[in-house]
């Protein structure tokens, strides 16, 4: 039976990690982010999370690691790569991103994250619910719409950040 999640440690490397930063410190007082309330029905019960858009220059290197992997699965036309916030209180509900073809998560997180402070990934396997913690560079990808959500970020975290990787249907 084929994976329903696929993880990749150090996905990602550090010289691509500073290149995002200093894109992000860039554009951290600018209006150019987008809040969750774009989800649309998923929002409903979900997030408090900022989004910033990745210039195609920053993700190329991750959309061809991805390709390589994902042959069938990945193409450039349909590819987003955002930049996420994710601030106390926000989580997302179960869902299956079933209006797209594929997505990942990449996580930004230095820090050794701690489950008391929440924002952890969790998905079904048949009557099985499996936790995934965010961990430096860890990818996580969703390659079948399974369903899957993120728990609350305690009042208390440390802002959680990542890329979320999406390639529409």
């Amino acid at each position: 039976m084929e994976m329903l999640i696929d993880t990749f440690l150090n996905f990602i490397t550090d010289e691509e990690v500073a290149a995002i930063e200093n894109y992000v410190d860039t554009k951290i007082q600018k209006f150019e982010w987008r809040s969750s309330i774009s989800w649309g029905e998923i929002n409903k019960g979900s997030t408090n999370c900022s989004a910033l858009m990745l210039p195609k220059e920053l993700y190329l290197p991750i959309y061809y690691r991805l390709k390589n992997i994902y042959p069938d699965k990945i193409n450039l036309d349909k590819f987003y790569c955002y930049f996420y916030i994710w601030h106390p209180l926000s989580l997302i509900k179960k869902h299956t991103d079933g209006n797209v073809s594929f997505g990942a998560t990449i996580y930004l997180n230095k820090e050794v994250w701690d489950v008391d402070w929440g924002g952890l990934f969790y998905f079904f396997d048949e009557n099985e619910v499996k936790i995934i913690l965010p961990e430096f560079k860890k990818a996580v990808i969703n390659k079948n719409a399974c369903l899957h959500g993120v728990t609350t970020l305690n009042y208390f975290a440390p802002t959680r950040h990542s890329l979320q990787i999406f390639v529409d249907k």
